[in-house]
Formats: structure tokens, C-alpha cells, sequence
């Protein structure tokens, strides 16, 4: 997948659970809605910090899902 259609899945996905206001994520750059989905809820931190690894991660999924799925596979321990 490429990050362009990731991210348009990634809106869609936050508007549908309405998860964030639909204007706020439809002005968003596309790295700027996947950096949203690899930081942590809590502090912040990127659950995926090597750039080849969140490289292959979005060429790898096929759905916003799928690409949750691989972070989460990917990502550093609970801390």
C-alpha cells in the first residue's frame, strides 16, 4: 500500500468511530495521520522508530487494520 491510501483509509477509520473531528483529520498531512497511528495513546512515543522498518510496515498492508496489526507486531514493549 502506499502512504497516500493508508492515510485515506486511516481518515475514513477515525471519522467512522468518530475518533477525531472530520475537518480536523481531512487537513492533516498524510505522515502527520500516520505518525498518529504509531504513537503511543499515552505519552506520545513512536511505536515504530526506524523509518525502513515503517517503510516496509505500509508496503505491507493492505488496509488500515492490516497496518495496525503489523505496528502493533513491530512495536517497542508496553513502557
Amino acid at each position: 500500500m502506499r502512504i497516500s491510501g493508508l492515510a485515506t483509509q486511516s481518515r475514513k477509520r477515525l471519522a467512522d468511530k468518530r475518533l477525531v473531528d472530520t475537518s480536523i483529520v481531512q487537513r492533516m498531512p498524510d505522515e502527520a495521520i500516520i505518525d498518529a497511528y504509531i504513537a503511543c495513546a499515552d505519552c506520545g512515543k513512536r511505536q515504530v522508530d526506524d523509518a525502513a522498518v515503517l517503510a516496509r510496515i505500509v508496503e505491507e498492508a493492505d488496509s488500515a487494520e492490516t497496518f495496525l496489526d503489523l505496528v502493533k507486531a513491530h512495536s517497542h514493549p508496553k513502557h
